[in-house]
């Protein structure tokens, strides 16, 4: 799990953890779970922390109507057990399709918490985002 942090107004946050892994995986259908403990480093408002962390990731996808729609969830969460002691989730669900073998559209919602946000920064954000592309 690494994540740098620039939605929340941070400098930097990375982290470094150890992860138990469970797989369920077919050609149609793809579960991952790992939950782990780490390390992070933070830069918040000029102060530099250091702490441990305990989190998880969840990952799954499907496929529907011979594997030219993908639905997804990713997310995210993990909880600071020193300094600051605050929670982040972050989760992305949505629907990818693809017209023909190059030419695809998605749709896909994001929800992002941080129990002790940066000043200036929301606590809560919630975004839509469509897209389309074509590979080459």
């Amino acid at each position: 799990m690494s994540i740098v942090s620039e939605f929340f107004c941070l400098p930097s946050r990375p982290t470094f953890s150890s992860t138990l892994n469970s797989f369920f995986d077919t050609p149609g259908l793809s579960l991952q779970a790992q939950v782990g403990v780490g390390f992070q480093r933070e830069e918040k408002e000029g102060e530099k922390t250091d702490g441990s962390i305990v989190g998880w990731q969840v990952r799954y996808t499907q496929k529907f109507f011979n594997s030219d729609m993908e639905v997804f969830h990713n997310q995210t969460v993990y909880q600071n057990l020193e300094g600051r002691e605050n929670v982040v989730a972050i989760t992305e669900t949505g629907v990818c399709y693809e017209f023909t073998d190059d030419i695809y559209f998605n749709i896909q919602l994001n929800y992002d918490v941080d129990s002790e946000p940066a000043v200036g920064a929301n606590k809560e954000n919630l975004t839509l985002q469509f897209g389309a592309g074509i590979e080459f």
